[in-house]
């Protein structure tokens, strides 16, 4: 198995798990608030690695009209029996395939990490693509310093990468973004960075 087999099973052995854990979990209401205020009315969100659809159901009922997509077709399972409201794609994130200018929203709750440097250049180069022009990218990314496979509940791996958040910053900047701000917000190492195209 690949690095992508091993996250892709984990997060299918998990799905029940994290769905009781973070479907009702509003840590990051205040973030995604702060987000869709600075859109459009009834703005077009996509929502990467949507998991178990949480994030799109918050999305959904702050007024956006949401798209999710994830790899974990047990994860979608969750997701599309409690959302109905939102339409969701089994796809892997890298595979996307969307038309240009087409998001005036993307979020992505801790789902980049799980990819190596190359991919990580492949999906950002469409993030900014399928944006709108002056839409905004909202990227919650763990600092730390690690790349590799990660031992998860003593059975299962997954891949991540963690960089030092400046790096991470600096690395999505690359892309043309006009400018960046951080959010305050507190979830362990991870850091919640807003982009705009």
């Amino acid at each position: 198995m690949n690095e992508r087999d091993y996250t892709r099973k984990f997060y299918n052995s998990i799905a029940h798990q994290s769905f009781i854990d973070w479907f009702n979990n509003e840590t990051l209401l205040p973030t995604l608030s702060r987000f869709i205020n600075q859109l459009p009315e009834k703005p077009t969100v996509l929502d990467l690695g949507c998991g178990t659809g949480g994030e799109s159901k918050r999305l959904y009922s702050l007024g956006a009209n949401v798209i999710g997509i994830d790899f974990s077709q047990e994860s979608l399972k969750y997701a599309r029996e409690n959302v109905p409201n939102v339409e969701f794609i089994n796809m892997d994130i890298i595979d996307m395939d969307f038309p240009s200018s087409v998001f005036d929203g993307i979020i992505e709750a801790g789902v980049l990490f799980h990819f190596k440097k190359e991919e990580q250049q492949q999906i950002l180069g469409k993030i900014i693509t399928i944006l709108k022009p002056n839409g905004i990218f909202l990227s919650y990314y763990p600092e730390g310093e690690y790349e590799g496979l990660q031992e998860m509940n003593n059975i299962d791996k997954r891949y991540a990468r963690q960089l030092p958040i400046n790096v991470w910053i600096e690395q999505v900047m690359e892309f043309g973004y006009r400018e960046n701000c951080m959010y305050e917000f507190n979830l362990g190492s991870f850091k919640c960075i807003e982009f705009r195209k």
